[in-house]
C-alpha cells in the first residue's frame, strides 16, 4: 500500500468549536444544580480531550516505533475516556443515550457494534463463535490493557473466557517495518499476547493481534462524533433557559433606585456578576460634604451623566447584552482620557497609576489605615487633573465621598478631551 493512502482521517473540527463555545456559557450552566457541579469537571475533561485530539491529528501516519505507539495509545485512551465521561454526567446520562454502550449488542439492531474490531477479533480468536464477537468498546479496552502491559483478567471479558480464571499479558507490541513484525493482514501494529489458560477459553497459549492504524483512528472519531448528541441536548437546555430569562424585563415607569433594584434582581436570577451595577448604584447614592459649591456642581453633573445611561442599561439588560452594560458603566466610573497629546502620555499614565493605588487602598484597608496610605498618591492626582475639578480633604471625608469625587474628576477631564 502506498504511504499516502495510509493517512488517517482527522477529527471533526466543528465539534471541538461547538463544545468550546458551549462551555464558555458559564452563567447558563448554573440553571441546573447538577450541571453547575459538573461544570469545572467538564472543562477539565475538554482540555485534555482537545490536547489529545491535536496530537492525534498531527500524527496521521502509523507509529514508526514502539515509543510512538505508546504515545498514540495514551492519547487514544484520553479521547475514548473523555467522551464516556461526558455521557456519565447525571443529567446527560438520564436524557442522552450513548449509542455504543454495553447493551447495544442486544438492544439496538441498527448499531454495527463490531464495525471496527470485529474482523480483528475473529482472526485473533479463530475458535470463537459469532456470538462471542465483542462490541468495539470492550475490545478497545482489552487492547488498551495489553498495550500498557496490564495483566488482563479474562473474567472481565466473557467474549474470551466464559468460565473465567484466564489471564492475558503482552510482553511487547511490534510495529510494522521493525524487525520481526509478522507479515499478515496488512496491519501496522501487532500485539503479542500470552495466556495462562488451559484451553477453557477460545484463546491459544500464545497468539498475535494485528491492527490497522487507520481503523484505530476511525474508531476514535466515531466515538468523538457522538458528542454532537451531548452538545445538542445541553445547548437546548441553555437556550430554553436563556429565552425564559429574557421574558423578565424591567419596568421603567418607576424611580431609578427601584429600577436599579430590578436590575440587581435580574442579574441574580441570570447568575450574572452584578459588581458593576452595585458600584454604579453606590456612586448615585453617595452624598458629599456640604459647604463646597465646586464639589456640589461637579457631582451634580456627574450624577446626571450616570442617570442618563440608565435607559440604555435597561435596553442592554432586557436583551441579555451584559458586556454592553459593563462597558457603559465603566466608561463613566473609570473614564480615561482618549487621544490625548503625546506630550501628556507619561503624565496621564502616572495619574492612572496613582488612581489605581488609591482605589486599591480604599477597598483593601479599614480603620484609618487607608487615609495614611492614600496620602502617598492623592497629592499627585490633585496636582494633576483632579485638583481643577474637585476639592478633597482626606482627613475628614469618607472613602466613599473621595471615590465619588475622584470618579467625577476623571469623568469631567475625559469629557473635556472628548469635547462634551
Amino acid at each position: 500500500m502506498e504511504w499516502s493512502k495510509m493517512l488517517a482521517k482527522r477529527f471533526n473540527p466543528v465539534i471541538k468549536e461547538e463544545l468550546s463555545e458551549l462551555l464558555q456559557r458559564t452563567k447558563a450552566f448554573k440553571i441546573n444544580e447538577v450541571l453547575a457541579q459538573q461544570y469545572l469537571f467538564a472543562c477539565v475533561v475538554q482540555d485534555r480531550l482537545h490536547d489529545s485530539i491535536n496530537y492525534l491529528d498531527s500524527h496521521l501516519t502509523p507509529p514508526q516505533n514502539v515509543e510512538e505507539f505508546y504515545l498514540f495509545m495514551i492519547h487514544a485512551d484520553i479521547v475514548f475516556s473523555a467522551v464516556k465521561e461526558f455521557f456519565e454526567i447525571p443529567i446527560i446520562k438520564e436524557n442522552v443515550i450513548y449509542p455504543f454502550g454495553s447493551n447495544c449488542k442486544d438492544n439496538d439492531k441498527d448499531v454495527d457494534y463490531a464495525k471496527f474490531f470485529g474482523n480483528t477479533f475473529k482472526k485473533a480468536f479463530p475458535k470463537a463463535q459469532a456470538s462471542d464477537i465483542p462490541i468495539d468498546d470492550d475490545f478497545f479496552k482489552y487492547i488498551r490493557a495489553l498495550s500498557f502491559a496490564h495483566p488482563y483478567e479474562t473474567s472481565r471479558a466473557k467474549f474470551i473466557d466464559k468460565k473465567g480464571g484466564e489471564r492475558h499479558y503482552s510482553p511487547f507490541p511490534m510495529i510494522k517495518n521493525c524487525f520481526g513484525f509478522p507479515v499478515m493482514d496488512n496491519g501496522d501494529i501487532a500485539i503479542v499476547v500470552y495466556s495462562n489458560g488451559e484451553g477453557n477459553g477460545i484463546s491459544d497459549k500464545q497468539f498475535i493481534i494485528t491492527l490497522r492504524y487507520t481503523t484505530f483512528k476511525d474508531f476514535l472519531i466515531s466515538r468523538y462524533d457522538t458528542l454532537e448528541k451531548v452538545i445538542t441536548f445541553v445547548r437546548g437546555l441553555l437556550d430554553s433557559k436563556e429565552k425564559e430569562w429574557l421574558q423578565h424585563t424591567i419596568d421603567r415607569t418607576t424611580t431609578w433606585p427601584e429600577i436599579i433594584g430590578q436590575i440587581l434582581e435580574i442579574y441574580k436570577e441570570r447568575h450574572e456578576d452584578s459588581g458593576c451595577i452595585e458600584e454604579f448604584a453606590h456612586l448615585l447614592e453617595t452624598s458629599i460634604s456640604p459647604g463646597c459649591p465646586m464639589n456640589e456642581e461637579r457631582v451634580r453633573k456627574y450624577k446626571e451623566a450616570l442617570r442618563a445611561i440608565i435607559p440604555s442599561i435597561c435596553d442592554a439588560v432586557d436583551n441579555g447584552n451584559y458586556n454592553d452594560v459593563a462597558r457603559m458603566i465603566n466608561a463613566l466610573i473609570d473614564a480615561r482620557i482618549p487621544d490625548f497629546p503625546d506630550c501628556l502620555n507619561n503624565a496621564y499614565r502616572n495619574m492612572n497609576y496613582h488612581y489605581g493605588k488609591i482605589v486599591m487602598c480604599c477597598r483593601s484597608y479599614n480603620g484609618n489605615d487607608w487615609r495614611q496610605r492614600i496620602m502617598l498618591d492623592l497629592p499627585w492626582l490633585m496636582k494633576g487633573y483632579a485638583g481643577k475639578w474637585v476639592s478633597i480633604d482626606p482627613q475628614t471625608m469618607s472613602k466613599d465621598e473621595i471615590m465619588l469625587l475622584l470618579s467625577a474628576a476623571r469623568f469631567l477631564e475625559s469629557s473635556t478631551y472628548r469635547g462634551n
